[in-house]
């Protein structure tokens, strides 16, 4: 037979439960405040430029062309730097994808 642990949980004070909220509240501020910018016209014509950036690293870097690829790259960090002075935060990087996923299993639902 098992023996199970005993957990005994610290209880937060109001003051402290008060703080996380106005910190939940503050990040929730930044994101819409975030998604208007994204939302302008001038948010939308920077990431359309950062993507075709983007784009023009990766074919640069397929092609072998560091030089291009070095072009490319520092068009990106002017071009990162003019959206955080938007009020955009920096991209993100791509996560990667799994190559494949598992089969459902016929009784999942």
């Amino acid at each position: 037979m098992k023996k199970t642990q005993v957990s005994t949980k610290t209880r937060r004070s109001a003051d402290q439960r008060i703080a996380e909220l106005q910190s939940k509240i503050e990040g929730i501020k930044k994101r819409e405040a975030a998604k208007v910018v994204r939302q302008s016209e001038e948010g939308k014509a920077f990431a359309a430029a950062r993507r075709a950036v983007d784009k023009a690293a990766r074919v640069a870097e397929e092609a072998k062309r560091d030089d291009l690829k070095q072009a490319a790259e520092a068009a990106k960090a002017i071009l990162v730097e003019a959206m955080r002075s938007l009020g955009l935060g920096a991209p993100k990087p791509a996560a990667s994808k799994p190559a494949a996923t598992k089969p459902r299993r016929a009784g999942a639902a």
